[in-house]
This record gives C-alpha cells, sequence and structure tokens, in this order.
C-alpha cells in the first residue's frame, strides 16, 4: 500500500499557501484526500485556490503579524500536519542590509514559523494526535551565497529552530524536519533575479558558489520540493526527526 494513502481525511495548515511551493502543496495534499487550511496575506490568491480545490479552507493574515497571526491560527481545530513554507526574500550584499530589511525577514521566516508552530502543537497535544511538521527552510541555511546574506542567517536559525522543536515536540508524538531546496523556479526566484540587476555582485563569488553544484540539474521542479514535503509528512519515514534535508544538487556537499 503505497504511503500517500494514508492522507486521506487528513487536514493540514500551510502558510504562504496562496503561491509558488505553497499553492503546489495546497494542490498535492488536496489530491490526497487532505483537508487544507491554506493562509496567505492575499485573499484574491486564497479565493481563486477554493475555487479551484474543494477541501481548501481559506485564512487570510499578514503572518508578519504576531497577535493577529495567532488569532487566526487559534480558529483552526487540531491538524495532523504543518507546512510552515511562507517566507520573503529582500536581496541586498551585507555591508548595504538595512534594518527594516532584516526586521520584515524575521518576522515573516522565523518568528512567524514560532507563532505559527506553537499554536498547531498545543492543538495537536491536546487532541492526541500524532503530528508531522515541516519548515521549508533553504539551501542558503546551510551554505553561504552571495547577496541574500539576511535572508540566508535567518533560514540558518531556522535550522537550528526546526532541532529544537523536533527535540522537545518529539516525544509529544510531533516529529518536525525542514527542507533546504536549492533554486526553485517560483515567483520569489524571479523577483530575486529582477533585484539582483540593482545590486553589485561579487562575480568571483557568485562563480564559486555555483561551482559547487555537481549535478547537471541546477533547478529544482516545484513538483520535486512537494513531493519531499509530503513524504516527510507522512508515515512513511518515522526516523526522519529534526533533520534538514536538502535538494541541492550537491551545492552543500563537504
Amino acid at each position: 500500500m503505497s504511503y500517500e494513502s494514508s492522507f486521506k481525511g487528513k487536514t493540514a495548515v500551510v502558510t504562504g499557501a496562496g503561491r509558488g511551493i505553497g499553492r503546489a502543496i495546497v494542490a498535492k495534499l488536496h489530491s490526497l484526500g487532505v483537508t487544507v487550511y491554506a493562509i496567505s496575506r492575499n485573499p484574491a490568491n486564497l479565493t481563486l485556490l477554493q475555487s479551484k480545490y474543494s477541501h481548501v479552507k481559506p485564512v487570510a493574515v499578514d503572518l508578519g503579524d504576531w497577535e493577529s497571526t495567532r488569532a487566526a491560527i487559534e480558529k483552526i481545530p487540531a491538524v495532523d500536519y504543518l507546512v510552515n513554507n511562507a517566507g520573503i526574500s529582500i536581496t541586498a550584499n551585507f555591508l548595504d542590509m538595512k534594518q527594516q530589511d532584516l526586521d520584515a525577514i524575521y518576522e515573516v521566516n522565523l518568528k512567524a514559523v514560532i507563532n505559527v508552530s506553537q499554536v498547531v502543537a498545543k492543538k495537536m497535544i491536546a487532541a492526541g494526535k500524532s503530528g508531522s511538521i515541516v519548515n521549508v527552510s533553504s539551501a542558503g541555511g546551510l551554505r553561504a551565497f552571495p547577496t541574500v546574506c539576511a535572508y540566508s542567517t535567518m533560514k540558518a536559525a531556522l535550522d537550528h529552530l526546526t532541532k529544537c522543536m523536533a527535540i522537545e515536540l518529539g516525544p509529544q508524538k510531533i516529529r518536525v524536519n525542514s527542507i533546504n531546496p536549492g533554486v526553485v523556479m517560483t515567483d520569489m526566484f524571479k523577483a530575486f533575479q529582477k533585484d539582483m540587476s540593482n545590486v553589485k555582485v561579487d562575480e568571483g563569488a557568485m562563480a564559486a558558489a555555483n561551482a559547487r553544484i555537481p549535478s547537471p540539474q541546477k533547478v529544482n521542479e516545484v513538483e520535486e520540493v512537494v513531493n519531499t514535503i509530503v513524504f516527510l509528512l507522512s508515515n512513511a519515514v518515522p526516523m526522519i526527526v529534526g533533520s534538514s534535508i536538502a535538494l541541492d544538487g550537491g551545492f552543500c556537499i563537504g
């Protein structure tokens, strides 16, 4: 029996569900029979999701707002799965990083994960559920890459947070892992490419970073990322706990 059959009738929360990887996660889980509470700050994106997928329950909230987020998540009943996918990226070299950019990335990429996960995990525990949480991190959290210092630093913190969550929530029957993709061709990456035209790039550093990738395939397909997330959520891998799974073509080797 395929592990995918175990998803039928289950429930999940997915943040950053309005587009890109998040939207694809919602679509995949819906196809497996999961009722998904889709979190996005863009109501139009949620309306589109709900029109396409009958088992999607939209929740419009800005994850950068701690109190509003907590209030919104508190209204959701206990679920079986959580995917902390929401994230933002602001392109800047280390010497050019601005305080407001650091604050914005911290609020969404790290602080919101703590906020959402606290509420969801407490409900899982109270309901006696054997849950699974996947935090969507980045290969940038495992190895340095030019022009995304703030983003990569927060993702590195997210990877350590994943381990802290795993060691505390594991005894409560909740597995926690992170997934660390390299480049994924999403709207976020396209915006990054556009921003790069306004950033002075050290071509040598960029070439050295790219040279780390031994795989002929340099870019992840969204489907590949989603399939790995679903695998980690599933009951097929009970011993993968507190891990950071790299989908990077070997970028983080060595």
